[in-house]
């Protein structure tokens, strides 16, 4: 689960659980293209993000390039959106009269 002071994840969690599996290389030009900084920054949620446990990077089995590594989200990732998006679901009621 996200602490507070980790909530700027949030955003480049949700562009790789769109694209779960895909390589390194792809997410980063996901995140860039989503407004989300340049390639070193890119890269540097990446890292956060497996650090924090809520992705996880590894080789692509049977690639030619064993340099490709696929990144996809664990299920502490997606236990973290889903908490999210009921948190967003509830601002979202309105409120009863």
């Amino acid at each position: 689960m996200l602490r507070k002071e980790k909530l700027h994840l949030l955003p480049p969690l949700l562009v790789i659980a769109a694209a779960d599996g895909s390589p390194v290389t792809y997410l980063v030009l996901s995140l860039r293209l989503a407004g989300l900084g340049g390639d070193r920054s890119c890269r540097a949620f990446i890292d956060e993000l497996t650090r924090e446990g809520l992705i996880h990077v590894e080789r692509k089995a049977g690639e030619a390039d064993q340099r490709e590594k696929a990144v996809s989200m664990t299920e502490e990732g997606w236990v973290a959106l889903r908490r999210y998006a009921e948190v967003v679901a509830s601002v979202a009621r309105p409120a009863p009269t």
